[in-house]
């Protein structure tokens, strides 16, 4: 199914108004485009939330360098 066609039809709805501008057959336009809104938002909210597991395990492995760093420097430093 393209979207494109669904995502151009509905534009024309929401050129003007959409409540004064549409009559009563131009609404199946609208379940088209909010099922595809939907699927746009649960795609992007699926998408943060796996980089958000990205970022934080790459902070994680960058806290557990430092603090391997930190351990080695002050073990060499005399006392």
């Amino acid at each position: 199914m393209c979207w494109s066609w669904f995502v151009l039809l509905d534009l024309s709805v929401y050129a003007g108004d959409v409540h004064s501008s549409c009559k009563t057959s131009d609404y199946y336009l609208l379940t088209p485009y909010s099922i595809y809104q939907e699927y746009l938002a649960k795609s992007l909210t699926d998408k943060y939330g796996n980089l958000s597991v990205q970022m934080d395990k790459i902070i994680n492995d960058a806290n557990s360098e430092i603090d391997g760093l930190n351990q080695k420097l002050g073990s060499k430093q005399p006392a």
